[in-house]
């Protein structure tokens, strides 16, 4: 789970100043570890070594179906069409879990297409409070790049750190 996290960028709470080979190193090798301590004592409890493998083979496919679920979600983006569009509306609002709190920018944005307009909804997750404001402030009713479905034109994203201010 470690690696899967380090490798896909799932957590987004890891420090800005980390690499991602020190991410995929740290988290690997603590994700093996406690694998490991796992496996070990599941094969003690039970008396057979072997034990193990059907949660690890669990794990496995559990991991390969969300990265493959992703994958297909964002499928033929590529070859969307981009139009212009704004930033309409920004907030901040901060996350509680049991072991941790972060702070998710949530922006909506609207375009047009031939005459007719949409609008999204993207966000973006800081570990500190200022660091989510900077973010909404700079992006406040900034024009932005937006990938649109031909097909069904109501279905976009926005293209990364493309705001710019009017």
């Amino acid at each position: 789970t470690f690696a899967y996290i380090a490798l896909f960028g799932e957590l987004k709470r890891v420090p800005q100043q980390f690499s991602r080979i020190v991410n995929v190193l740290a988290f690997s090798v603590v994700g093996l570890t406690l694998t490991a301590i796992c496996l070990i004592q599941l094969g003690r409890l039970t008396g057979n070594p072997w034990i193990g493998i059907i949660p690890l083979i669990a794990t496995v496919i559990l991991l390969a179906a969300l990265r493959l679920s992703r994958a297909l979600r964002f499928r033929g983006t590529a070859t969307w069409p981009v139009v212009e569009g704004r930033i309409e509306n920004c907030d901040v609002r901060e996350i509680r879990t049991r072991s941790s709190h972060y702070f998710v920018a949530e922006a909506a944005y609207s375009y047009r297409v031939e005459g007719e307009y949409y609008s999204g909804r993207f966000s973006r997750e800081f570990a500190q409070e200022s660091e989510a404001w900077d973010y909404v402030s700079s992006i406040r009713n900034a024009l932005v790049q937006v990938k649109f479905d031909p097909a069904k034109a109501e279905s976009s994203l926005v293209l990364d750190d493309n705001a710019s201010t009017p």
